[in-house]
């Protein structure tokens, strides 16, 4: 029997939610506000999330409420999926795996190198599984261009990443553009290509952030975040490829979210199909579960074990 718990029901809680309630004998789950998740288990389809595009009905018996979280430790689940704000996931992670409980917990994965170094050694002492939840790795867009690098990378010149995410002002303030919002870029260019031979970090404020990172085969990325209080599109995400031999690559997730545009010397050459309506939860979900079984060495190469998630930390604090 497979049962999993999720800890936290903002958008990526009720997502993960929804896609394990397909998978699993029983989804238990908890959050500070409990009317939230009365709430949910009545309408489990209610909340616009732009990591789940799916409204299809979905039968909520397989939902356990808990007004405690120590409750839990008692049902015999197989992962914990934890997706509050950062400042609880260490606390919540490393709780969790002290009960031999695996673990996803949604990125960031916490808030310093002191927190992260702490989840890895949890994890490694007691060879309990620690998921990063880096969504790129389950983004069709974004899993595509993983092929495009990996097909073009004696010839690859410049990467550009451009990322916005509203936060309104309620929000924790917390939340910052080169530590939260670049997180999803910082961890994709480290695992497909590595790590850069140099680093410029341009903060505007807290809310906008540009990158760029240089490599000594003379390859360039520039990652662009911005957290704006509003915007008409609340999540966008768009990115150029360019290659030395006249190829470029182009996706914008508003203007063509189901076609990556190949253009070769500046006239349109070809389109490549994705389906943007494809769920985000779902891929990382089924990677993760699929994972379980893993030898724990195995594991950490994982793209979303927690070796991955502790080298990410070290560069968004810039000490990488």
């Amino acid at each position: 029997m497979l049962k999993v718990a999720i800890i936290g029901l903002g958008q990526m809680g009720q997502s993960y939610a929804k896609e394990a309630l397909y998978f699993c004998d029983e989804v238990h789950l908890y959050d500070t506000d409990f009317e939230k998740l009365n709430n949910f288990k009545n309408n489990p389809t209610s909340l616009h999330n732009p990591f789940d595009n799916s409204n299809n009905f979905i039968s909520t018996e397989k939902l356990i409420l808990h007004k405690s979280v120590k409750t839990i430790f008692d049902v015999n689940i197989k992962l914990a999926i934890i997706t509050t704000h950062k400042e609880t996931h260490a606390q919540y992670a490393i709780n969790f795996m002290n009960k031999d409980i695996n673990v996803l917990v949604e990125k960031p994965m916490c808030c310093d190198i002191t927190e992260a170094i702490n989840m890895y050694k949890t994890s490694f002492s007691r060879k309990i599984k620690l998921f990063i939840g880096f969504s790129l790795h389950g983004t069709p867009a974004f899993i595509h261009l993983k092929k495009i690098i990996k097909e073009n990378k004696n010839h690859i010149s410049s990467i550009q990443i451009n990322r916005l995410g509203v936060v309104p002002i309620n929000y924790p303030t917390k939340v910052t553009a080169n530590f939260d919002l670049i997180s999803h870029d910082t961890d994709f260019f480290l695992q497909t290509i590595g790590e850069p031979s140099k680093e410029d970090l341009h903060i505007f404020s807290s809310r906008k952030c540009r990158k760029v990172w240089y490599y000594n085969n003379h390859i360039n990325i520039t990652m662009n975040a911005e957290i704006p209080l509003e915007n008409k599109n609340p999540f966008h995400y768009s990115y150029i490829l360019q290659c030395d031999n006249g190829k470029s690559y182009y996706y914008d997730n508003i203007k063509k979210p189901n076609s990556i545009i190949l253009e070769i010397n500046n006239e349109y050459k070809q389109s490549y199909y994705i389906d943007y309506r494809e769920s985000v939860c779902r891929n990382l979900f089924l990677s993760v579960i699929n994972a379980l079984d893993y030898d724990y060495v195995i594991f950490l190469k994982h793209p979303l074990s927690v070796t991955h998630g502790l080298n990410c930390i070290k560069w968004l604090q810039n000490i990488g």
